[in-house]
């Protein structure tokens, strides 16, 4: 049995860069602390504990956002006690852009954009690896909604 909607997350690589950031400062306080410039448990623990709370909630927030395709939808749910959900009927959609930077193209990731006129919004869906199957996937299923639409890729 074929499922009926299709989920995609955001790149993997947003989330190695935010732990390598942590990584460093970790490394960064520990330098600190044995050169002497940081003296005292607390001093060297309170940064410690910060920077592994913003990782794991970063992590957290990678895990649990995500974009699903549903044959009429697309949902965008985000959010870790209080949970957003964002919602665009495919029928309103006219226009879809992807956007890839220099960095995109090297990673294979990528920004794509929905535009829906008759609402006056856009909606992203940010950093998506391998965008490419994902925005064919919502062509066909805006296409099936409706017969009129224009793809922009840059």
């Amino acid at each position: 049995m074929k499922a009926d909607f299709l989920e995609v997350r955001r790149t993997k690589f947003i989330l190695i860069a935010k732990a390598l950031i942590g990584g460093m400062l970790l490394v960064f306080n520990f330098f600190l602390s044995l050169s002497g410039i940081i003296e005292g448990f607390w001093l060297t623990m309170i940064p410690f504990t910060l920077i592994l709370s913003w990782l794991a909630i970063a992590t957290m927030r990678w895990a649990l956002e995500y974009y699903k395709l549903q044959p009429k939808e697309l949902e965008h749910r985000d959010g870790i006690l209080f949970i957003d959900r964002e919602i665009i009927l495919l029928k309103n959609v006219e226009k879809i852009k992807l956007s890839q930077s220099i960095l995109g193209r090297f990673l294979n990731y990528g920004t794509i954009k929905l535009y829906a006129p008759t609402i006056k919004q856009e909606f992203e869906l940010k950093a998506i690896g391998n965008p490419e199957p994902f925005l064919k996937a919502i062509e066909q299923a805006v296409n099936n909604q409706k017969s009129e639409l224009e793809i922009i890729k840059s």
